[in-house]
């Protein structure tokens, strides 16, 4: 009976104890703000476990257009040398003290003993030399290396000119090497300055050059250039001065017609005893 009344009694003194706490005016707003709290947690947690669940859901489904290639991969482009801004037009042979130049083009401004000792006697005819050849120091011959860098359109045996080479280069540009003992490259072929294109030979149409390369530098329209005046140039400036050269041509040539009608007009043409012989020459490409 005793234990009875002293739990009834200590139940009174809690309940006295949490009405005092409850009558001070702070203790309701912070269980109110404690209970909201908690549950804006809850809510916060389950929304943050639904969101992770769709994105991964996203991550590992199809997507739109994933279904469709594009049909290109730059992987797979093919790589192709191209031929570098900085490179000057070379010589066709490694070592110069192997091969000098024996034979010069010809020159419409050169000297007559000039014109003279740059034709090609062939099949009866004088043929003006179109390009440049070079000549073996001794009888072993020597490498034939490509000018500039470019792609090989042409090479094949010729039964007059021998084996032949034909590069193609920026804006149509083609080098020709003929005269060629055999062949270290074959047409489509893309090769860079300096290849070994073939050993230099003798052929039909130059006898009388023995072993060499009989090499040729031609624009887009096939007028041959003078490659001793573009050595050590770049293509696109050996191009330049060639255009400029052909548009000074025509206005040379009407003046020299107005002075020769002039000097006709002056005096009288004396009637000559006899004709000259001289060397007609045919305006001619070996390669």
């Amino acid at each position: 009976m005793k234990e009875d009344n002293n739990r009834s009694s200590k139940n009174e003194t809690k309940w006295t104890q949490a009405q005092r706490l409850l009558r001070k005016r702070w203790v309701l707003p912070a269980v109110y703000l404690a209970a909201a709290a908690a549950i804006l947690s809850s809510v916060f947690y389950f929304q943050g476990q639904d969101l992770g669940s769709d994105l991964q859901d996203q991550g590992t489904q199809e997507q739109p257009g994933d279904q469709f290639e594009t049909g290109y991969d730059p992987r797979d482009e093919e790589a192709v040398p191209v031929q570098s801004s900085s490179e000057v037009i070379v010589k066709p042979t490694l070592d110069e003290a192997e091969a000098e130049i024996i034979g010069h083009f010809y020159d419409e401004s050169a000297t007559a003993e000039e014109q003279q000792a740059s034709l090609v006697y062939f099949s009866n005819t004088y043929r003006m030399n179109k390009g440049v050849d070079f000549g073996a120091q001794t009888e072993e011959g020597f490498d034939v290396v490509a000018a500039l860098s470019g792609k090989v359109t042409k090479a094949q045996q010729d039964s007059t000119l021998g084996n032949v080479v034909e590069i193609t280069h920026d804006d149509g540009v083609k080098t020709h090497y003929s005269s060629l003992a055999s062949l270290a490259v074959e047409e489509g072929d893309t090769v860079s300055q300096g290849d070994k294109l073939g050993e230099a030979g003798r052929n039909l149409y130059n006898e009388a050059a023995g072993v060499h390369v009989h090499f040729e530098i031609r624009d887009n329209e096939g007028v041959a250039l003078n490659p001793e005046e573009v050595f050590g140039q770049s293509l696109e400036q050996a191009v330049k001065e060639s255009e400029n050269a052909e548009k000074e041509a025509p206005e040379q040539g009407a003046d020299e017609e107005k002075e020769e009608d002039k000097e006709d007009g002056e005096q009288e043409k004396a009637p000559a005893d006899g004709e000259k012989s001289g060397l007609v020459p045919s305006e001619s490409s070996n390669t």
